[in-house]
C-alpha cells in the first residue's frame, strides 16, 4: 500500500511540474546568455521588458505568457527572458540602449545581437499577440530587400512609404532620413494629405523646431480643409502650449518683439478656448520684462490653471528677483 502511495505521489509531482511548464517558459540568465543560447539552439532571442508597478505587463505575465498556446508558440522560437527595465541591469542597459519609453516592450533579436523588432504594448489575448509577433518576424524577412533597394537611391513615393514601414518595424533610424526624402519628393497637396498626417502630427518626424513643424504653421489653413479643424488645433494648440511654457519657465529665450511675433500668429489661429495660451503669454511677457509686480498678478490670477512645474519656477523667480515686500 505504501509503495502504491509512494508512486502516486510522485506521478503526482510529475503532473504538477509538467503543467507549470505548460506556458512560455522565461529563463533567469543574462541577455549575453540568452543570445549564445540562442545560436546553438538556432533560436530567436524574445526580450520582455516590464516593471513592477505596470497593470498590463502583469496581465501579460500572469494570463497571456501562461497559457499553453503561448508557451507551444514561444518555446519552440525564441530563447525567452524577461528583465525589470528599472531595477535589473540588463533591464536598465537595453531600456537606455533601445530607448524603451513605453510599456510593455518586448524586442526580438538574433543570436548576433541585431535587433530585428521592437512590440510595444500587450494584447488581449493570446492568438492576438501571437499575430503581432508573426507580423513582425515577416516584416523582418523583407526588411534587408527594402534597405538594399533603398540604398540603391530609388526616390519613388510609393516605395519610400513601403521602407518607411519596414524600418519603422525594425526600429531602425533611417527612417528619420527616409521622411526627409519622402518629404522632398512630395507635392504641397500630397503633403496636406490624410496619408501624410501622421508626419505632422507626432514629435517624433516633426521635432519642434524642425521644418515639418514649420511647413505645419504656415500651411494650418489647408491641413484644416484636408484633416478637420478640430484635429489639426489640437496640434497646434499643444505645440504652441510648449512654446510659450518654456519661454514662461525662462527655459527658452526670445526678444519681446519675437514674443509679440508668436502672439500674433497665435491670434491668427483664432484656437479653441480650450488652449489657455493668452495667460502663457501674459506671464512670458512678464518674465522677458522683468516685471516682478505684473508676474505676481497674472501668477494670482490663473493660479488654479497654472501647471504646478510653472508655479512652482515663478515663484522661486520672483523669490530670487523681487523686493521683500514682493
Amino acid at each position: 500500500m505504501r509503495k502504491i502511495f509512494f508512486i502516486l505521489f510522485v506521478l503526482s509531482l510529475f503532473t504538477i511540474k509538467s503543467s507549470g511548464q505548460t506556458g512560455t517558459f522565461f529563463e533567469k540568465i543574462s541577455f549575453e546568455e540568452a543570445l549564445k543560447k540562442s545560436l546553438d539552439e538556432n533560436k530567436y532571442v524574445f526580450v520582455d521588458c516590464y516593471t513592477s508597478w505596470c497593470g498590463p505587463c502583469k496581465k501579460m505575465s500572469t494570463q497571456i505568457f501562461p497559457q499553453e498556446k503561448a508557451g507551444n508558440y514561444f518555446n519552440a522560437k525564441f530563447i525567452n527572458i524577461a528583465f525589470d527595465i528599472e531595477k535589473e541591469e540588463d533591464g536598465k542597459m537595453i531600456a537606455e540602449k533601445y530607448k524603451i519609453r513605453s510599456i510593455p516592450t518586448f524586442l526580438i533579436f538574433k543570436s548576433d545581437g541585431a535587433l530585428l523588432s521592437t512590440i510595444v504594448g500587450g494584447s488581449t489575448d493570446v492568438d492576438s499577440f501571437i499575430k503581432k509577433v508573426e507580423e513582425s518576424l515577416e516584416y523582418e524577412k523583407m526588411y534587408n530587400s527594402i534597405k538594399k533597394i533603398y540604398e540603391s537611391n530609388s526616390s519613388q513615393k510609393a516605395f519610400l512609404l513601403d521602407a518607411l514601414n519596414g524600418f519603422s518595424s525594425i526600429g531602425d533610424s533611417a527612417k528619420l532620413e527616409v521622411v526627409k526624402r519622402l518629404v522632398k519628393e512630395s507635392t504641397d497637396e500630397e503633403k496636406i494629405s490624410r496619408d501624410y498626417w501622421f508626419i505632422y502630427s507626432g514629435a517624433h518626424f516633426s521635432p519642434p523646431g524642425s521644418e515639418n513643424e514649420s511647413y505645419l504653421f504656415k500651411h494650418y489653413n489647408a491641413f484644416r480643409k484636408s484633416i478637420g479643424k478640430e484635429e489639426v488645433d489640437r496640434q497646434l494648440g499643444d505645440r504652441y502650449m510648449r512654446i510659450v511654457k518654456e519661454i514662461a519657465e525662462g527655459k527658452k529665450n526670445v526678444s519681446p518683439e519675437e514674443l509679440q511675433s508668436i502672439n500674433l500668429q497665435i491670434n491668427k489661429l483664432q484656437l479653441s478656448k480650450e488652449y489657455k495660451l493668452f495667460q502663457y503669454i501674459t506671464m512670458a511677457e512678464s518674465v522677458i520684462s522683468k516685471d516682478i509686480d505684473n508676474l505676481i498678478k497674472t501668477s494670482e490670477k490663473f493660479l488654479p490653471e497654472l501647471n504646478i512645474t510653472l508655479y512652482f519656477m515663478l515663484s522661486e523667480k520672483i523669490l530670487k528677483e523681487g523686493t521683500i515686500e514682493q
